[in-house]
């Protein structure tokens, strides 16, 4: 929420919506900033098609029913828009359909092709001053986000480790 609020973010993506926790709490600093009805929240999750053999496959934890989340991010005032599916189909989709952000959250799949997709996905929504965070920079290369973002073109993006960096234990 410190980088949404630091960088006056109105329009928000968030891959990976679990419980819309994170959703509600990044809405709310954007609010601190801007009118309800002109903070933009973009999501993108499996929501209840999540199945076992998915949430192995991709690391990845049983978000709640879209309904549900969608009824509780409503009550934020702000404009709501979840889509749901494996990212690696809808967003490339819808995407180029969306405006340029000012934050995005990427949380979703933990797979490296899954990743890959998402920033591939969301590359061109990016703005002089959007800031893109990925969470699960793990020390295991074969889920996380890790060999993605040690291959990112450092001329071409800034980039920072905050702290916690998490560590994945088998």
């Amino acid at each position: 929420t410190r980088l949404v609020r630091a960088g006056g973010a109105r329009r928000l993506l968030e891959i990976g919506v679990f419980n819309g926790r994170h959703a509600l709490e990044l809405i709310e600093a954007a609010k601190e900033q801007h009118p309800a009805d002109l903070v933009e929240y973009y999501g993108f999750d499996l929501f209840e098609a999540l199945d076992e053999a998915w949430r192995s496959a991709e690391h990845s934890k049983m978000p709640l029913p879209q309904d549900q989340i969608q009824a509780m991010l409503n009550k934020s005032g702000a404009k709501i828009a979840l889509y749901a599916g494996d990212t690696t189909k809808p967003l490339p989709a819808i995407a180029p359909q969306l405006p340029v952000m000012d934050f995005i959250l990427i949380d979703g799949g933990h797979a490296p092709a899954t990743i890959a997709s998402d920033w591939n996905s969301v590359a061109p929504l990016i703005g002089p001053s959007t800031v893109v965070l990925f969470d699960d920079y793990w020390n295991d290369e074969t889920a996380g986000c890790k060999t993605l973002i040690d291959g990112l073109d450092r001329q071409r993006y800034q980039v920072e480790h905050l702290l916690p960096v998490d560590r994945f234990l088998r």
